[in-house]
């Protein structure tokens, strides 16, 4: 089941079942919250004509209630892990994988505006799989997708829609023979992320698996600045309280509690951009 509940005034409402199905797992959900729904997708299956696989659903919460489960894709093989975005307009990006069989891997995109999908995009396929994908809307309602793929090496790939047209795929970074993780992009004006990234620009932080350093794919920005592996991330300090939520990954197969060898040290030092 995917289930729903909103927190008001430091209080847990009710648990609100989004998805359920007798037989059939859902899983993976995602949340995004506009002006005047919450959006909910998941992978599950149950449903449509390929029931017995697995594919991508839709549901939003308006002020009447919880609406019509809307199936996203409905064919013949696995469609995991949706992520969704909103523009401006609250119109729904989605992207998610395609396990097209044979080995290759896809990351598709759809649109849902004024209650109706789109065409269904492919925006990469790869032989030796794909991975990390990420989605992130501007303030001028351009689309960024970025993504990790496999084939003679392993790459990032980012993709970027304008106006309704994708331009071609630019590579970020070959990690080599090392794995690359990401930890997906971060926004700022909209939608909102509090403090961070302060830009009309992608911040998109990753980290190669044969390095102990996270390496930051970014464009020149304002303000103020977090200096990190002697790169700079820019943000404002929107809520005047100089907070920073940091969450690490630990790749290592044993744990790193702190005082112990291999440790990680954050320090945080606030001066202004000159």
């Amino acid at each position: 089941e995917v289930h729903y509940m909103k927190r008001t005034n430091g209080t847990w409402g009710s648990v609100e079942v989004v998805a359920t199905h007798a037989t059939s797992g859902q899983v993976e959900p995602q949340i995004a919250v506009g002006p005047s729904a919450v959006h909910v997708i998941w992978a599950g299956s149950g449903w449509g004509v390929n029931s017995g696989n697995i594919n991508i659903h839709y549901k939003q919460k308006t002020e009447a209630g919880w609406q019509a489960q809307e199936d996203v894709t409905d064919v013949a093989r696995s469609q995991r892990v949706p992520i969704l975005a909103l523009d401006s307009a609250e119109n729904v990006h989605i992207i998610w994988l395609d396990y097209a069989g044979g080995g290759v891997e896809e990351v598709e995109y759809r649109k849902r505006e004024s209650g109706t999908w789109g065409a269904q995009t492919t925006l990469k396929s790869s032989s030796g799989g794909t991975q990390n994908h990420s989605i992130a809307i501007d303030k001028d309602n351009g689309i960024h997708v970025v993504y990790s793929y496999i084939e003679t090496n392993y790459f990032i790939g980012y993709r970027y829609n304008s106006g309704g047209s994708w331009a071609s795929e630019e590579i970020l970074d070959s990690g080599g023979g090392s794995s690359v993780y990401m930890g997906g992009m971060l926004w700022a004006r909209y939608p909102s992320v509090n403090i961070l990234a302060a830009s009309d620009q992608p911040v998109l932080v990753y980290q190669r698996a044969d390095e102990d350093d996270l390496w930051i794919y970014k464009a020149s920005m304002p303000d103020y600045f977090l200096s990190f592996l002697g790169e700079n991330i820019y943000y404002q300090d929107l809520d005047n309280t100089k907070e920073i939520h940091v969450i690490l990954h630990n790749l290592s197969p044993t744990s790193k509690p702190a005082g112990t060898n291999g440790q990680v040290v954050i320090e945080f030092v606030y001066e202004p951009v000159a």
